[in-house]
């Protein structure tokens, strides 16, 4: 599967919310540790680029894309809003469209 990017509110809308620590200190084995057979980890994020985004979510293989590549795709401000637990189904048809 790619890293995906989507509407939030698709998301949260096919999703089941995770408990995190926070939008500055998650942790992503704790999030993993939620998700349940066929799912996969989502996080919501609110952007602020050059002109304000609608909420985005994108798909969490890793550590890496909790942390860097969040702020490697969207170079500007951005804050984590929720993470959800995405059948995986739902996401291979594409809440969105895939990241450039």
């Amino acid at each position: 599967m790619g890293t995906y990017y989507n509407p939030g509110t698709e998301v949260q809308t096919v999703g089941r919310k995770l408990n995190d620590k926070g939008p500055d200190g998650s942790d992503y084995e704790k999030l993993m540790a939620q998700l349940q057979e066929g799912e996969v980890l989502f996080g919501v994020v609110d952007v602020f680029v050059a002109e304000r985004n609608p909420v985005r979510a994108m798909h969490i293989q890793s550590q890496d894309d909790l942390t860097g590549t969040w702020r490697a795709h969207w170079q500007g401000y951005y804050k984590i809003l929720g993470f959800y637990a995405v059948p995986r189904t739902k996401a291979e048809q594409g809440c969105g469209s895939r990241l450039p």
